[in-house]
């Protein structure tokens, strides 16, 4: 489902779902022209805020769609672009993870087993986390995608993200944690420049 917000009034475009085990040609349903904003200019409206609810199973990045867009940061780039990365993720693609990050990034992450947060800024540490991640088979489930959400910072901004996610792993509960993830692009909006998981406080609390 997506639904958009604009000058105070929401537009609901309830989609059809196409799940790839059904051999759907494309990962994710068209969107109705009036739930979208323009993708020809970078920055959206005052009051512009785009959320995706969608099972992550639909996602697969279309690299076709992301060369055609204008450049600069727009809603619909950051959200392939975050759309790749829990693709790449839940299929536990490390190469396709570290395909999406900008040169210099900061990547904030849970140790669940010894309550630690982490903050990982080196391409190479980040594949040993990933990799111990997904011995564990780590996986989220992607509950709702807020792109530049009013509360960001800065406020309405195409760069800023908001992902509610209910995440699975050997050593989760069965049921799974949700958290919420802070997201941000770079300055031309193609890489995720900032990412994190969890709170620190939850996470050294082991608060699941």
């Amino acid at each position: 489902m997506v639904r958009y917000l604009k000058s105070n009034i929401i537009y609901i475009a309830i989609l059809e779902v196409c799940f790839i085990a059904t051999g759907c040609a494309s990962p994710l349903p068209m969107m109705h022209q009036s739930t979208l904003p323009s993708t020809s200019a970078s920055t959206p409206s005052a009051t512009s805020q785009l959320i995706l609810q969608t099972p992550t199973s639909m996602i697969e990045r279309d690299s076709g769609t992301l060369t055609a867009l204008p450049p600069g940061p727009s809603i619909e780039r950051t959200r392939i672009i975050l759309e790749a990365y829990f693709d790449a993720y839940n299929h536990h693609n490390v190469a396709g993870v570290l395909e999406v990050l900008s040169t210099t990034f900061e990547y904030g992450d849970c140790d669940y087993q010894n309550h630690v947060d982490l903050v990982i800024k080196d391409y190479e540490e980040l594949k040993q986390w990933l990799s111990s991640r997904f011995e564990l088979h780590d996986h989220f489930e992607v509950i709702e995608l807020t792109i530049a959400p009013a509360e960001g910072s800065p406020p309405i901004s195409p760069r800023m993200a908001a992902v509610e996610v209910i995440r699975t792993s050997d050593i989760l509960p069965s049921d799974g944690r949700r958290s919420l993830f802070k997201i941000v692009m770079d300055e031309a909006g193609d890489h995720i420049s900032f990412l994190n998981t969890e709170g620190n406080i939850l996470c050294r609390k082991g608060a699941y």
